[in-house]
């Protein structure tokens, strides 16, 4: 039997306006190899991934053209002559049919409102599903083109609240069997104006019953971080007693606290780490008297 070698080489042509909701997307797929002298017949084998065979093509010419469903395949080839004898099949090689390219993107504008509670912004992207898509991986990235965020999705749209901050961001298709389409990648940068965070204002100190009360005045709906320190008599050192925060806009002293010098400062903290400024406030507690500023 005479053999038959080639060289396969194929190509991917996308259908113009091609059907997105029917459950057969397909797209044309082109493959073509060096003419062979002496053969009368070229066949392919198309086969699954898992190398099940799906369909067989014979032509007279060295090229095929067909629609096949975005995903990974397995081509061979082989010839016939003029006598109907046919060659071996070629080696099996692999080969790809990607998505098509995302195309129609709605996004925001290129500068996007903070909210003042969430200290963030919400940010919707839609697109239209192209031929062949399954999945999607929605990309962030930072001024540095570094990632800061991934999201996958099966549907064609993704929703997420960025911080303050200047991002882009990219969206690759996937087929069910994870073959990679070309990414979509945004024209134009979102920029996230930060605001300032609300200050901690008028801190005082009172004796109410009992108590001694630290409060405060803000209009941050995030709590409100405060420090105690003591410094001892004769030290410039100040210690830290306790630290912690509070939505009350208020704290209770510790009833034990020893006489000294004592120092509260007050600061506004969002949930990504933006503070205020640091108001501070300081009182002594003398022996045998109540507690006081001074």
């Amino acid at each position: 039997m005479m053999r038959w070698s080639f060289v396969l080489a194929f190509f991917v042509c996308m259908s113009t306006e091609p059907v997105i909701s029917a459950p057969a997307e397909k797209v044309k797929v082109e493959f073509e190899w060096e003419e062979i002298f002496g053969a009368e017949v070229y066949e392919i084998e198309l086969m699954s991934k898992e190398k099940k065979s799906l369909q067989s093509l014979r032509s007279p010419n060295s090229a095929f053209s067909l629609m096949m469903a975005p995903g990974f395949y397995y081509v061979r080839g082989r010839v016939y002559d003029s006598r109907q004898a046919k060659g071996e099949w070629s080696e099996a090689r692999e080969f790809l049919v990607p998505p098509k390219k995302i195309e129609s993107v709605e996004a925001p504008s290129a500068e996007l409102s903070i909210n003042a509670k969430t200290y963030t912004a919400p940010l919707k992207v839609a697109w239209k599903a192209p031929v062949g898509a399954h999945h999607f991986k929605f990309i962030l990235l930072n001024s540095a083109g570094e990632v800061v965020g991934t999201k996958s999705t099966r549907v064609a749209e993704v929703n997420m609240n960025l911080r303050p901050g200047t991002y882009s961001y990219k969206i690759i298709p996937y087929t069910a069997d994870e073959v990679e389409g070309e990414p979509y990648v945004s024209e134009q940068m979102l920029a996230i104006k930060s605001q300032p965070v609300p200050e901690v204002l008028a801190p005082k100190i009172q004796a109410v019953e009992k108590s001694t009360i630290l409060s405060w005045e803000t209009e941050a709906t995030h709590p409100t971080w405060y420090k105690l320190e003591h410094q001892k008599h004769f030290s410039s050192v100040w210690h830290q007693v306790a630290q912690a925060s509070t939505k009350e806009k208020q704290w209770s002293l510790p009833a034990d606290l020893k006489p000294g010098k004592y120092r509260v400062q007050l600061w506004n903290k969002t949930p990504y780490g933006e503070v205020s400024s640091i108001q501070k406030l300081e009182f002594v507690i003398k022996p045998l008297e109540h507690r006081l500023p001074k």
